[in-house]
């Protein structure tokens, strides 16, 4: 388990789910994060940078 810089333990979902639960918790995140973004009528080249921001090939390598 991680720890936060004052020695607390920091709970982390990652630390309770299998490899592949876990890429499909990021990819939902972004996927979400895009369809939030849409919804609040930003711009198409502002919801665009929310899957670079974490990275397009991050779950792939994961997996």
């Amino acid at each position: 388990m991680a720890t936060a810089a004052s020695g607390e333990p920091v709970f982390n979902i990652h630390d309770k789910i299998s490899l592949q639960e876990g890429v499909q918790v990021v990819i939902d995140r972004v996927c979400e994060g895009m369809r939030m973004a849409g919804a609040a009528g930003l711009a198409s080249n502002i919801v665009d940078i929310i899957p670079r921001y974490y990275g397009t090939k991050t779950s792939k390598f994961l997996l």
